[in-house]
Formats: C-alpha cells, sequence, structure tokens
C-alpha cells in the first residue's frame, strides 16, 4: 500500500498526513489508506540497528520553512530535511541562497 507506507514514512517525521496533499488525495482516490493503526511493522535485522534514533519533530517544521513542496513524495521530502539537518550540523545552512520560495520539490 504505496499511500500507507508514505504515511508511516510521514510519521517518523514527525508530519500529519494532511500536511503532503498528495497523501491524503491519493487515499480518497482509493489507492491505499492513511491509518496506522492496522500496520504491521517487520524489523528487518534488528541487531543491525545502530545506538539511538533520527528523530526530527519541532525540528524537521523547522527545517521545512526552507521548502516549497507541490505534490513532493514523502521519501524525496525526507530527503532534503535530512539533507538540510544535516548542512546544519555542519554550520553551513544559513549559507544558501535560497531567495523568498526556497528549495522547489515536487511535481507541482
Amino acid at each position: 500500500d504505496p499511500v500507507l507506507i508514505d504515511s508511516y514514512a510521514a510519521s517518523l517525521l514527525a508530519l500529519d498526513v494532511e500536511d503532503i496533499p498528495y497523501i491524503p488525495m491519493a487515499a480518497e482516490l482509493g489507492v491505499g489508506e492513511t491509518s496506522l493503526s492496522a500496520m504491521e511493522i517487520v524489523e528487518v535485522n534488528p541487531e543491525a540497528k545502530t545506538p539511538g534514533t533520527f528523530r526530527l519533530s519541532r525540528q524537521a517544521q523547522s527545517l521545512a520553512k526552507y521548502i516549497d513542496q507541490r505534490q513532493a513524495c514523502s521519501a524525496c521530502y525526507g530527503s532534503l530535511i535530512h539533507a538540510l539537518y544535516r548542512l546544519q550540523e555542519e554550520g553551513i545552512l544559513g549559507n544558501l541562497k535560497l531567495g523568498e520560495k526556497g528549495i522547489k520539490i515536487g511535481q507541482g
């Protein structure tokens, strides 16, 4: 279910599915479900997990101000959030010259 996968990815980024317009639209078209309650997650190779977790909640929202997204898939959006986070860690995020609109991503 691609809609469910994108809904789950959004939750990992501390985003609501309503924050990503194409997810509810796809659910309304019958492509899949957005409810995570019936989902079964199977972790592959849990022993290989690195210590700690990568969680962006308020951080992701703070980084989202640099993004002008239009129907971007969750994988692309999440990757961009992560890239911005890494730039922020390096102390060079403020050096980006983005103009008013920010980084454009998506299909719209």
